[in-house]
């Protein structure tokens, strides 16, 4: 069955018992259903070679890593989906995993009752934003001759 027309990936993730997808973001919404994934990359040299990551692949993923088409059954016939790396992924990738979000944005940012924890990192950032915009820059033997009028 051929779903590659329906309009909304996430709500398939319901009928899903296994993902298998390759640099989708949709392996980060997936792993909030705490369901088994693998990750089937055969042109992983190549991806990276063209379009690059941003952080280590195989230690950023929900599941297990696939190189080989053998490797990806192999996997699927030994259930192995090394279910195990589920909640180290959960646990950095998202702060929350609640139901409470619109009620964090009201708290936070409208009546300003943003975490000191919070509050502390943005304070940080943008004193470090303060001090990285008052560096001077320009390095005069790499800029153009402009002259002297």
């Amino acid at each position: 069955i051929s779903m590659n027309s329906y309009p909304n990936i996430n709500e398939l993730f319901y009928i899903t018992d296994l993902l298998i997808t390759d640099y989708s973001s949709s392996m980060y919404e997936y792993s909030l259903m705490r369901k088994p994934l693998l990750a089937f990359v055969y042109d992983k040299v190549q991806y990276a070679a063209s379009r690059g990551f941003h952080r280590d692949y195989d230690s950023n993923v929900s599941g297990k890593v696939c190189n080989t088409f053998d490797e990806l059954l192999q996997a699927i016939a030994d259930e192995d989906f090394q279910h195990e790396k589920l909640d180290a992924y959960i646990e950095h990738h998202f702060d929350h995993t609640d139901t409470h979000n619109s009620d964090r944005v009201i708290d936070w940012l409208i009546l300003g009752n943003l975490p000191e924890q919070y509050r502390i990192a943005l304070e940080e950032k943008q004193a470090a934003m303060q001090v990285i915009r008052g560096k001077q820059f320009d390095i005069p033997e790499l800029l153009p001759d402009r002259g002297t009028n």
